[in-house]
């Protein structure tokens, strides 16, 4: 006997186990084992609008720029770092995707930290 033969069987019995484990579980018009619902995970950050966003991560804009700040020649102002940090952190709030799954927190700090890198480069003089 083939194993060819024995997959569909195999699979049958595999099917009916997850539907008595799990009433939820059905066979699709594929042949696949499915979930009724998908499973999605909560995002506290997915409601809230860019502007909310901007508003609570503000302080990390102000962090970010100082831990910065402190690495750069005193001609380096902490506010125009700030400046540059607030246009990332909108950027980040423009162009977030919840369904990612990362934290806007994590996607916001590159996003912050680059912009402040950009205008560092943008300011720079070349002989």
């Amino acid at each position: 006997m083939r194993v060819e033969s024995l997959l569909p069987q195999m699979r049958d019995v595999h099917l009916q186990s997850l539907m008595f484990a799990h009433p939820a579980i059905v066979d699709d018009e594929l042949g696949f084992a499915s979930l009724e619902r998908p499973v999605q995970r909560p995002q506290p950050e997915a409601a809230a609008t860019s502007d909310a966003l901007v508003r609570k991560y503000a302080p990390l804009v102000k962090r970010i720029a100082h831990h910065m700040v402190a690495r750069l020649p005193s001609s380096v102002q902490v506010d125009d770092m700030i400046q540059a940090g607030m246009i990332g952190l909108l950027d980040a709030a423009t162009r977030y995707d919840a369904d990612e799954g990362i934290r806007f927190e994590t996607f916001a700090a590159q996003r912050i930290r680059g912009a402040m890198l950009d205008e560092l480069r943008e300011a720079d003089w070349m002989p």
